[in-house]
């Protein structure tokens, strides 16, 4: 029984270097993960606020938020990041149309483009940043574009530079996957403070919120020049959204909201240091890139014969439960709710792995984030066309009517409309996948 299984995990005493940012431990005024109050899991009464139509308590925690991050307002999600995502796809492209999109995007951007029938314009990245010479190409070549949408920062903790894409994409509007990068706004690197207009915060990764916590931030500009204002959020957000919001999750996004206002850039300041002392001593195992997330770990175990499987194995062994790992990356979620006891856990098992490490340089074979994509038809139509379940190793030269993609990190392997090939189906296979969904 899963309930069996996560006290089994909660018995185990890993430090966990994973999502949810509250580590099992909220010390503002909700009780231990373990011992919520169920009295808060109500429904909407008289007594309470609505959700998707607020004027009183929610809206107060929402415009502390919005103060926050200097949003023209913000709004909350239960629903987790892809609420967000999907609403603020259809505040930026509500008819449709076409957006230029860097291929590390979440699965969940593939299905909301779909449901909204977008066109995608694909554009490569470079170790997990976009390359912005392909952006300026791609906007000369499609002058219909509405939206450029890019993910900042990714899973791995690599940023792109959001000002530089501003100044590239002039007035068109720059939407913003910032599902890991909630705690940026107290590093001076949050994307709204960088000229994006909308913008989605999945605050439950690294912020003291539960699972399914996230925020939409839209802009200031973007609001006054297309008179977008909180009710059209809130409409947005309601269309995709279930009608029973969970209020234990809007408990938690409203205590946080205090946490940020009152101590989150200590507890922040706190964690970055002791991140930075970390990453100075293991700098050599460490993923790097241009711009980085001040307070992400991601190991890169290649130059010390590991892959992520095997490094796994041996910080398991110290107790240390990471996020996930691809290849020879293994990515570690900090926040400020782990306790100094992880941080000497993780301590003592990289400087066991360190000792022990081999001289054979392990060398990736499965990169997923430049992989092309053969569209025939559209995602729109793909989506809602007439399909069936087939095996993948039969699935060459058919066309997807789903996307795949190993989740985490959830970035597409496959999407709907594009016409499978032996190389979709050989990393298909690598992933443990066996079958998939073709148009008839």
């Amino acid at each position: 029984m899963l309930s069996e299984l996560l006290e089994k995990y909660n018995k185990e005493n890993f430090a966990r270097f994973h999502m949810p940012g509250h580590k099992s431990f909220f010390n503002f005024g909700i009780n231990n993960i373990n011992n919520i109050d169920l009295g808060y899991d109500i429904t909407e009464l008289d007594c309470t606020d609505d959700l998707y139509c607020s004027n009183g308590a929610i809206k107060y925690s929402e415009n502390l938020i919005s103060d926050i991050y200097d949003s023209g307002f913000s709004v909350f999600s239960t629903g987790g990041n892809t609420l967000c995502i999907q609403a603020m796809l259809y505040l930026a492209v509500p008819n449709g149309g076409t957006i230029i999109i860097a291929k590390n995007a979440h699965k969940s951007v593939i299905s909301a483009m779909g449901i909204l029938n977008i066109k995608p314009i694909w554009i490569n990245c470079n170790d997990n940043n976009i390359l912005y010479e392909n952006l300026e190409y791609e906007l000369k070549k499609h002058p219909e574009t509405k939206a450029v949408f890019i993910t900042s920062p990714d899973y791995f903790g690599a940023m792109v530079d959001v000002k530089k894409i501003r100044l590239i994409c002039k007035n068109i509007l720059i939407l913003v996957d910032n599902a890991h990068g909630s705690h940026l706004v107290f590093f001076e690197n949050h994307p709204i403070s960088l000229g994006a207009d909308l913008c989605a915060d999945s605050a439950h990764k690294t912020l003291p919120v539960l699972t399914g916590g996230a925020f939409l931030h839209i802009g200031k500009k973007f609001s006054e020049i297309n008179n977008i204002k909180y009710e059209d959020a809130k409409n947005a957000m309601q269309i995709f959204a279930s009608t029973s919001p969970s209020f234990l999750i809007l408990v938690s996004l409203e205590k946080c909201a205090l946490w940020l206002k009152n101590i989150g850039k200590t507890e922040f300041l706190k964690l970055k240091k002791i991140i930075q002392e970390i990453k100075s001593k293991y700098s050599k195992i460490l993923f790097k890139s241009n711009i980085q997330d001040p307070v992400r770990l991601t190991f890169d175990t290649s130059s010390i014969g590991l892959d992520n499987q095997e490094f796994i194995f041996y910080l398991k062994k110290f107790e240390i439960m990471p996020e996930f790992g691809m290849d020879s990356k293994t990515v570690l979620i900090p926040s400020p709710l782990n306790n100094l006891k992880d941080f000497e856990k993780l301590n003592s098992a990289l400087e066991n792995i360190i000792a022990k490490k081999n001289k054979i340089n392990y060398k990736i074979n499965l990169e997923t984030k430049n992989i092309d994509f053969n569209s025939k038809i559209s995602i729109h139509d793909a989506m809602f066309s007439k399909n069936k379940k087939i095996l993948v190793k039969n699935s060459e030269n058919k066309i997807s009517a789903q996307v795949i993609a190993k989740c985490p990190p959830g970035i597409p392997v496959v999407i709907p409309g594009e016409i499978i090939n032996k190389q979709k189906i050989d990393i298909l296979e690598k992933l443990g996948i066996n079958y998939i969904r073709t148009v008839v």
